[in-house]
């Protein structure tokens, strides 16, 4: 039965024999020297190595847009402000000549 696991620099999928483990080998695509290991590695997602729910994704996106509205609200609030400041300044200038 073969033991798999991959390369820790580049990521490939590297299969050897049980008989191998513990021993040294070469990556075939980087060559970085590996040491095999006693038991299979199983292919482990990156949600599961940072303990993320696969759904937080959603919740990540839903609050940066939110922001961005957010955002945007204030921005529009604040133009309009200096607008509105802006014309003030103008009709007071033109008043007091």
């Amino acid at each position: 039965m073969d033991i798999s696991f991959n390369c820790d620099k580049c990521g490939q999928r590297l299969a050897i024999d049980e008989a191998g483990a513990g021993q040294i080998v070469d990556c075939p695509k980087c060559k970085t020297p590996l040491e095999v290991p006693y038991k299979s590695q199983s292919v482990v997602a990156v949600s599961d190595m940072l303990n993320v729910p696969p759904s937080s994704g959603r919740l990540i996106m839903e609050f940066w847009s939110a922001a961005f509205i957010v955002f945007l609200l204030l921005a529009g609030a604040a133009g309009l402000l200096w607008f509105i400041l802006a014309m003030a300044f103008k009709a007071y200038t033109l008043l007091n000549k």
